[in-house]
This record gives structure tokens, sequence and C-alpha cells, in this order.
């Protein structure tokens, strides 16, 4: 049988860790590589408790998602770096920093429904006796649960998982004086995955060119493709190549053949690039009377490296098939591999989640809103721009106003202290724009600060980073649409409303939330009767919409609550 390491504490005196041995032929075998090493927390630390951090990974995507934050020993953590340590196709690594760098080594496995199980610790620097001297305590997800000592230390404990889904262990080891020295959570995730739609996602067969696949693209430039390119695996592993110069406009693109999807499902993309500049991702959609359209679903960033990259899409309602393509726009170079198109199986929401939000901080929305909100029993979460507030702009909340949303339960979220966007300046402006805008709303005693709002909906994988690591628990794009359970909460979607916006179309957003169980979220920027920028609404569609969410019994939530109930197994 094969062994991975699953958990490891390291505290002043012993070294704890839990393996996990499984027979199914599913594990890949590697060795799992740590970063920072797993050492655990640190030495003047003795005591850890389970409730430091509840951590999924879901098993169709690589996000860590934090959806439990309790005080430790260390008191409440400040800031957290999240870094994917290790990850295979069965199994992810992940370590959670923060910023005294204390921290622990979470890991997750992933494996087919049925499978068995064995749980066991070990003691690797203390002799037999000593750790016999130890009771563990097994609690498993089912609520059951075993006790381990003496002899029984060498003999694993058999669990099997005969439905997929998310499963957590947890178990306390204690001292001879039955003081608790530590408790651990494994989380295993037992999925059997949808298949890859793509005929020859790895490329490997060929007849000249890749089994499969097409080229593409079109205006004015030069395209150069290639095949086979060296790839991110063994020595002659198969990729895709591409260059473009001479460029002016339009595309270049490698893309598989067609392949059929069921409309409203929701699907999975991914791939292993490498390119010298920014590239697109966009998918072409043929419908049922075989018309193309093209919906951008991401933009990655320039990687020297291979990198991989994983967005979902749903396909819509009069889809008949797909394909994506990862293009070049501009002079440049771009290898793929190990493409991938799966169905994403989600447990649904128990029930339609609402939100409204309110971006910028403008005093017209915020005073109107407050009322209409409260009298339905509603909050809403404001996204604040700082900058206006501080210096008391004429049509902008005052920092009095802030204080009277915050105290009447509505949620205030970061909106950066300038409102630029954050991909058109420095790292370091950004980071001073994300800091700086949180730590005046919790000077001024705003707490909690969880929520971010990207100026513009501008957001890369790396600037989502940069978010997580300033201490947001959340942050929302303007990419239209509905959130679904267990997605990326750094790029929640939602959707703008507009002077154009017709009250019809909002009531389907609403009707879709309620009948598919997802979170939809409203923006509302300016809401007056009299201005016409195209972001404004009038008084009486905002009224409209409230009373409509009324009839329908929606559950309205603020944007903290709804990320926590998207998040929760």
């Amino acid at each position: 049988m094969k062994k991975i390491l699953l958990i490891t504490s390291v505290m002043t005196y012993m070294n704890l860790g839990s393996t996990m041995e499984t027979n199914a032929a599913t594990l890949d075998g590697e060795v799992a590589i740590f970063s920072p090493s797993a050492e655990g927390v640190s030495p003047s630390l003795n005591q850890t408790t389970p409730e430091i951090l509840k951590i999924i990974w879901p098993a169709d995507e690589g996000n860590a998602f934090i959806i439990e934050q309790s005080p430790t020993p260390l008191g409440p953590w400040r800031s957290f770096s999240v870094e994917q340590a290790a990850q295979s196709p069965t199994r992810r690594s992940i370590v959670i920093t923060d910023n005294q760098h204390y921290y622990r080594v979470f890991n997750t496995a992933k494996f087919g429904i049925g499978v068995n199980v064995s749980w066991k610790l070990e003691f690797p620097t203390l002799c037999s006796n000593i750790a016999q001297t130890f009771t563990a305590v097994w609690v498993w997800d089912d609520g059951t649960s075993n006790v381990v000592t003496d002899s029984a230390w060498d003999t694993p404990l058999i669990k099997t998982y005969t439905t997929a889904g998310t499963k957590i262990a947890h178990v306390s080891v204690c001292a001879p004086d039955q003081s608790v020295l530590t408790g651990l959570w494994a989380v295993v995730i037992t999925n059997t995955p949808h298949p890859n739609l793509v005929q020859n996602g790895d490329l490997e067969m060929a007849n000249g060119v890749p089994v499969g696949w097409l080229q593409g693209g079109y205006g004015a430039n030069t395209a150069s493709f290639s095949y086979p390119v060296e790839g991110p695996g063994v020595p002659g592993d198969k990729a895709l190549g591409l260059s473009v110069a001479n460029y002016t406009d339009g595309d270049a693109k490698w893309y598989f053949t067609d392949v059929s999807v069921t409309p409203g499902t929701r699907y999975a993309f991914s791939d292993s690039y490498k390119s010298s500049v920014p590239t697109d991702i966009t998918v072409q959609i043929t419908d049922t009377n075989r018309n193309f359209s093209y919906r951008g679903i991401s933009f990655p960033e320039a990687a020297s490296n291979w990198t991989k990259v994983s967005v979902e899409f749903t396909a819509p309602s009069d889809a008949a098939s797909v394909t994506v393509f990862h293009s070049l726009v501009s002079n440049g170079t771009l290898a793929m591999d190990n493409v991938s198109l799966r169905k994403v199986t989600r447990t649904p929401l128990a029930e339609g989640l609402m939100s409204f939000d309110f971006d910028d901080g403008w005093s017209d929305a915020a005073l109107f809103a407050t009322s209409i909100l409260e009298q339905a029993g509603y909050h809403g979460t404001f996204y604040i721009v700082t900058e206006p507030v501080r210096l008391q702009y004429d049509d902008t909340v005052t920092l009095s106003n802030v204080l009277y949303l915050k105290g009447k339960g509505h949620e205030i979220g970061a909106h950066t202290l300038t409102h630029p966007d954050l991909l058109t300046v420095t790292v370091t402006q950004t980071e001073e724009e994300l800091n700086l805008s949180r730590h005046y709303l919790l000077t001024r005693g705003i707490a909690p600060v969880s929520a971010f709002a990207y100026p513009y909906g501008s957001y890369t994988e790396s600037l989502e980073r940069i978010v997580r690591e300033a201490g947001y628990t959340l942050a929302r794009s303007v990419w239209s649409g509905h959130n679904d359970k267990g997605q990326d909460l750094y790029a929640l979607r939602c959707n703008d409303m507009r002077s154009d916006t017709s009250l019809a179309s909002v009531k389907q957003l609403i009707d879709q939330a309620q009948a598919e169980k997802k979170w939809v979220i409203l923006l509302f920027h300016h809401i007056d009767n009299t201005d016409s920028n195209i972001y404004t609404v009038t008084t009486s569609f905002f009224t409209s919409v409230i009373n409509y969410v009324s009839s329908k019994g929606m559950k309205v939530v603020t944007a903290s609550e709804g990320a926590r109930l998207l998040s929760a197994p």
C-alpha cells in the first residue's frame, strides 16, 4: 500500500504525524514538499487547539477557503498567507501562516467512492514505550469515535467512505495526565471526478499533429504553431507551442474539437501553461441553431514557469457544444499542456441567497437604501473608498454615516483608498491601497473589515493573493452571474444595476437564484431620481426590487454571511 503524510504538527518535545494508507489505485505516491517546512508551530507555543482554522479544499478546484477563524493561545490571528505547497491529481497540501510565522500544514486527499482509508498516528522521534503512554481520541464525521492507546498505536483504524463529499476526522492526543497536547483536523475528500471531456488533453496522441486539436486565429498578426514542444512532466512530455509576431490586432490559438455540454450545467476548464505575455481564455459556445457566441472567462498573467490555470463557467440555456480558446492577443509565446474540461457537481446551498452591495460610498445610495432595507429587515454590504470619507467630499458618506451603517447591522467592506485600477499600479501601491483603507476603517471602530471589492472589477490571481494576505476573507468582482457552492471567494460575481437595467431582468436573476439555490448579488452605485449617470437607478426601481425579494421570501445576507454559507461543508 502507498502512504502519504496527511498532517504534521511539531511540538517542543514531540513530532506527531498522521499518516493515511489506502489501497486505492488513484494515489500518486508523490512525496509531499512543504513550504515553509513542516516544522509546525513556534517552539515557544506548548499547546495547540483544533479551533485555529477549519479549511475546506474542494475536490474540483485548487482554492483554499478559510471558513472559520477562532482565537488561539496566540490571540486572534491578524493576517494570513495561504500557500499551495504540493499538488497532484489526488492530493493537495497547503500552509497557513500568520504574520508572526506560526503555521499549520493542512492536507487533503481525493479518492473514489468506496475506498477504505487507514488512519494511524506515528511518533517518529519517540520510542514505542513512550508513545504508548499517550492516548488518541478520534472523532469521525458520522459522530462515532475511537480511543487508541497502549499497543493499539500500531494498528490502523479503517474507515470506508461510501458517499462523495467532504469528510472530516478530528484527533486529540492526550498526555498521561489527560491534558490535551494537540488537536488535528484532517480533511478527506471522497469524490469520483467527472471524466475529462477533452480528447487527448495530455497531448500525447499524435499523427503529425495532436489528435483532436485545431489551429485558429484572426486579425493582422503572424502566428507560428509548433508541436511537440517540451511539456511540464518527465522528459519527452509533449505540449503545444505558439508564437505571434507583427501583431496589430486579433488573436491566435490552439483549441480542441467541440464537446457536447448540458445547458445550465457548470464546467471547469484548466490547463498548464507558460507564456511570455498575458493571455486570454475564451469559451466558444455553439447553440442548438449552430450560432456562435463567445465569453471571456479568464485572463492569465505571463508565467515563465509552468503554471496551472483553472476557471469555471456555466453552459447557457441554449448551448449545444463548446470549445475553449487559450489565446495569444499580442506578440509573444505560449505553451500549453494537460488541458481539461470537466463537469462540476456541487452540493447546492440549503436555499437561494440574496445580497445588496453598494460601491464607492455615495451618500445618495447609502442614505436612501438604508431606510428601505431597514423597513424590510434586511442588511446590505457597503464598500467604502476611504479617502473621500477622510477628506469629507460633498457627495460621499461621512465617517458618522459609516458608523451609523455599522451600528444598524450593515457590513462595511473596503474599496481601497482612492479607487485606482489595481492592475495599473505597482505592487507597493496596491498593498498601500488595500492595507491603509482597511486600517482607516478598523482604527475608527469599524470592525471586522473582511470584505473587499475590486475597483472596476479588475483582478488577477496574483492580486487575489495580495488581497488575501491583507487580511480580507472575500473579494467581489463585477463579473456578472450567480455564485455557486464552493467557488473562489476572492472572485465573487455580482450583477450591476444600471439605469438601463429592467426590473424584469432583475426578477429573473432572483428567481433563478431561488430555484437553483445559488447566491445572487445585486450591485448598486447611485440611487437618485435626477442623476443621468449610467450607474444610477431610481428610488422606485430600488423599492420595487426590495418588494419583490420580500414577496419571494428570499434569504438576504451580507457578503461575509454569504461567503460563510457558500464555503461551508
